[in-house]
């Protein structure tokens, strides 16, 4: 293998600061060229190999690496004049940083193994920074778009096939004989091949478009970072009202905007849920098609748009303007089924029967469905919209589910019949499941601040499976009889509990409750959930069971307590406790409280008695169940490929 290709596996993404110094000839600091190389790397890439100090000292390693087989030190009195010391001075004290001289060593290396600048250019720039060359993508946008894939693909690949025998003609000297001389050839032939082998890397850019929860976007987001990671360019498209709330940004996609009709104050300036979802179908349907007709016009055409199912009007602009049109789905494959029965009339409401039987799932009490449909009076226009969800099931070129095969597969089996589904999850942080994305720790968006150092101190001065970690996610609310419950019963464990009470919910805490749980708890108005969950001093998660943080505590082996609130989440704490057993589900009394005896006897059981030891195990056998459904060859690794392979190759 070569010097090259072993170097594919370690290199990283960050700005050769250094390089950027010498070759522009300022004193910058790495901060302010790091900015400037996210503003137009390509650019700078040219600049550098445009740059002669840069070829000399490429050179340089290139001929002592033939010699030696090893880098050598560098003498700066031997390689610059006097002028250029300060400089070199400067390109030594960065090179010292980590995230310098990786990619350094890339090019060096590069460069010894194959001193051809074209190739290093282009290799550099698509496999190292994910470029895509912008030539080749403006000729495929402008002129490759009405070929079918499939046909273009295998021109190419005949074209690159052909190129190699070339070596043939240089070889025997033909081209000689025909007065063209070698190192006109040689030059030539090089720039033919690399030129056709670039088009093995299409441009092809995927649009996600999303409503406003976290809950729904974190995903996307992850999904977004896969596709990325395989060379799909990423656009995202969220409100503005969201887009002006964001505390920070991924930066591994493009942001757009689009308008739900209440840019100021979003969803809490409506008079109604029925109010905005008729104003955002009605603008995000006019600002979409605007957004894509843009991109089109800015030769960024797009190839599909993944859009949430709550924006079932995405699927209308995706077939309009002639592009694929993808579901994505944040809940689980069995809730998407109880909503496609009542969406088609096979599951009536109100429900009559103490037993809901539905193909694929098993035995079901009107408790463990969705609380819109159990209680369906409390919430309709919210049951109109999540039903409605499943509209296009079955229409839809794709369908994706934020879970796995192997959790859900019986009913994965039985959707099957109506809708090809495709399970890509779990969408959680690379670092923490499978870890092919090693840059991948955090979900990249945020509406809360975390308070991360003050948890991850707290937590490393516990003993191992010691720590109740308690959070009702972003959106839920408890009762203040409930909040008071729960208080009482986090005490009466007499455990150490880590607390997430967000600054809204702070006043339904008991009077001066952080000063007397002050030695055994911690109590935060957000954390880092995830860093959370990873760190060995917790035993127990007492859950909502939100779908991410069901995912995210199966996905991590930690044992649950399911106080599900409302929609899914009383199903998915059904799976938890009867099919997946990985946590107890509380229960709650006549008046619909859990009561704090309850909580300590759940919390006993999962955490201490030999009759959760079962749960226990469970919880670590589905962790390495979930790691084993992303990494490369899984279950969820290999419906994503296939996504791939699609996008290149539509049916002609």
């Amino acid at each position: 293998m070569s010097i090259t290709a072993l170097l594919f596996r370690w290199r990283e993404e960050p700005m050769i600061y250094a390089l950027l110094q010498l070759n522009m000839g300022q004193q910058q600091t790495p901060n302010t060229i790091k900015w400037n190389w996210k503003l137009n790397p390509t650019v700078h890439l040219k600049s550098i190999l445009k740059s002669t100090f840069i070829l000399k000292l490429l050179c340089f390693y290139m001929n002592f690496a033939q010699q030696n087989q090893k880098i050598p030190n560098l003498s700066a009195s031997t390689l610059l004049p006097k002028s250029n010391w300060k400089l070199y001075s400067d390109l030594m004290m960065a090179v010292k940083e980590d995230r310098i001289v990786c990619p350094l060593l890339w090019v060096v290396s590069f460069y010894c193994d194959d001193p051809n600048p074209i190739k290093f250019y282009l290799c550099y720039q698509t496999h190292c920074l994910n470029l895509d060359p912008s030539i080749i993508g403006m000729l495929y946008d402008r002129l490759g778009r009405s070929i079918p894939m499939r046909k273009l693909v295998g021109i190419v690949q005949f074209l690159y096939a052909s190129s190699l025998l070339l070596h043939l003609v240089i070889v025997k000297q033909i081209n000689v004989q025909l007065e063209i001389p070698n190192e006109v050839f040689a030059l030539c032939f090089s720039s033919l091949a690399e030129t056709i082998a670039q088009f093995k890397l299409l441009p092809f850019l995927v649009l996600f478009a999303n409503l406003a929860p976290p809950g729904h976007i974190n995903p996307m987001l992850q999904f977004a970072k896969r596709l990325r990671h395989k060379r799909i360019k990423i656009t995202l498209a969220v409100t503005k009202f969201l887009f002006n709330t964001m505390q920070e940004f991924p930066d591994f996609v493009s942001m757009e905007t689009i308008s739900d009709g209440f840019d100021e104050g979003g969803r809490a300036h409506a008079g109604s849920l029925d109010e905005y979802l008729e104003r955002f179908g009605r603008i995000g349907t006019k600002t979409l098609m605007e957004l894509v007709e843009k991109l089109k016009n800015l030769d960024c055409a797009i190839d599909c748009i993944i859009f949430d199912p709550f924006l079932s009007w995405g699927f209308e602009v995706a077939k309009k303007s002639g592009l694929l049109g993808a579901l994505f789905f944040t809940q689980s494959c069995a809730v998407d089924n109880i909503y496609y029965h009542v969406y088609t009339g096979k599951l009536k409401l109100p429900l009559s029967d103490s037993e809901i039987i539905i193909p694929g799932l098993p035995p079901l009490e009107p408790k463990d469905m969705p609380s819109v449909i159990y209680i369906h009076e409390s919430h309709p226009a919210a049951l109109k919209m999540l039903v409605n969800q499943v509209k296009h099931l079955g229409e839809a070129d794709w369908t994706f589910v934020n879970s796995f095969y192997e959790l859900e597969q019986e009913v994965i089996d039985s959707m099957a019949k109506f809708s090809s589904v495709k399970t890509i999850g779990p969408t959680i942080p690379s670092m923490y499941i499978d870890k092919q994305l090693p840059d991948d720790k955090e979900y990249g968006l945020s509406i809360f601040k975390p308070i991360t150092d003050a948890c991850k101190k707290w937590l490393n001065e516990r003993t191992p499976r010691s720590v109740i970690y308690v959070s009702f996610g972003s959106l839920a609310e408890l009762g203040l009889e409930q909040m008071e419950e729960l208080a009482k019963g986090l005490k009466a464990s007499n455990k150490y509990f880590l607390w997430v009470v967000r600054a809204s919910e702070e006043s339904k805490l008991p009077k001066n409750y952080a000063e007397e749980t002050l030695e055994n708890g911690l109590i935060v108005s957000w954390c880092p959930q995830l860093e959370v969950l990873a760190h060995d001093a917790v035993g127990c998660f007492i859950t909502h069971c939100g779908w991410n943080s069901t995912l995210e505590a199966l996905s991590l082996g930690v044992p649950m307590v399911a106080m599900p609130c409302w929609t899914d989440q009383s199903t998915n704490a059904k799976f938890v406790n009867d099919v997946w057993k990985t946590g107890i589900r509380t229960q709650p009394d006549e008046k619909g409280i859990v009561r704090n005896t309850e909580i300590v006897r759940c919390v006993e059981f999962v955490m201490d008695r030999d009759e959760g030891k079962e749960i226990r195990t469970n919880a670590i056998k589905w962790k390495e169940m979930a790691r084993e459904a992303v990494d490369k060859g899984g279950s969820s690794d290999t419906n994503v490929d296939e996504f791939l392979s699609a996008l290149m190759n539509p049916p002609i």
